[in-house]
């Protein structure tokens, strides 16, 4: 059964964002690994549901939030330009640059949980 997507509009002073801007980020959260020990001929990382993902403009003020849904999924529309993708709390931090052009970008992103 596919996961919904967790979806969230952003506005960034002076970019025009609205809830029908045709451009953002898209992507599935996993973390791994998802357990100490790993089987061969079985995945060793997980979606990562329910985690907050905030959105920061290059200048680094907070433009978002948003959180994954129960199959990691993510979506959030953002004008073009530059941003961060920060992921904080259980897991390692993570901080992911990524740049949006006109269209929707792909990126989905890997938490290393620190279990070895």
């Amino acid at each position: 059964m596919a996961g919904f997507v967790v979806a969230l509009t952003v506005g960034v002073a002076g970019a025009g964002a609205t809830a029908s801007t045709r451009s953002g980020v898209y992507g599935v959260v996993t973390k791994a690994p998802a357990t100490p020990t790993c089987v061969e001929g079985q995945s060793c990382s997980s979606p990562a549901a329910n985690v907050t993902l905030r959105v920061l403009a290059s200048g680094g003020s907070v433009v978002g939030t948003v959180r994954t849904s129960k199959a990691g999924r993510y979506r959030v529309a953002l004008p073009s330009g530059r941003f961060r993708i920060e992921i904080r709390g259980t897991f390692r931090p993570t901080t992911v640059s990524i740049t949006v052009g006109s269209g929707w970008l792909h990126r989905d992103i890997r938490i290393n949980t620190g279990v070895v």
